[in-house]
């Protein structure tokens, strides 16, 4: 009986194509042109420290935290009113990690070539931590 079932099932897996992995890269940040704009024509970059420095980017000019404890202001050499933001907690080199944590972006009012970011440890106090940001026009 049992066969019977790993025949099919064979057959099955034999009809599914092989997918390749991902290659693994660690190019530095690059602002790329995607296509057709109002689908994704620029990505600007910016990887910070705890500090608020900015540490390198493509298209990032400055990063500073006026505000305090885990708040930070991160600037670009074009708007990015109109773009996506997307903020990920993480070390500005390549090595190590940090605990887990939150963070938030949103663009900075009244200045449209700025964002204006938030890191959280994970009791959600704010916290200084080092972030990386990717803005999407």
């Amino acid at each position: 009986m049992l066969w019977k079932l790993s025949v099919p099932l064979a057959l099955l897996l034999a009809a599914v194509p092989a997918v390749a992995a991902a290659p693994a890269h660690n190019a530095p940040s690059k602002t790329t042109v995607h296509g057709a704009p109002g689908i994704l024509a620029i990505s600007y970059t910016a990887v910070v420290n705890s500090a608020g420095k900015l540490v390198r980017g493509s298209g990032a000019t400055a990063a500073s935290q006026p505000e305090g404890p885990g708040t930070y202001e991160v600037d670009f050499t074009n708007d990015v009113t109109n773009c996506a933001y997307v903020a990920t907690i993480g070390e500005p080199g390549s090595k190590g990690s940090e605990p887990a944590a939150y963070v938030t972006v949103v663009g900075r009012s009244g200045v449209g070539n700025g964002i204006f970011v938030e890191t959280y440890a994970h009791n959600g106090s704010l916290k200084n931590l080092p972030f990386q940001v990717d803005v999407g026009c």
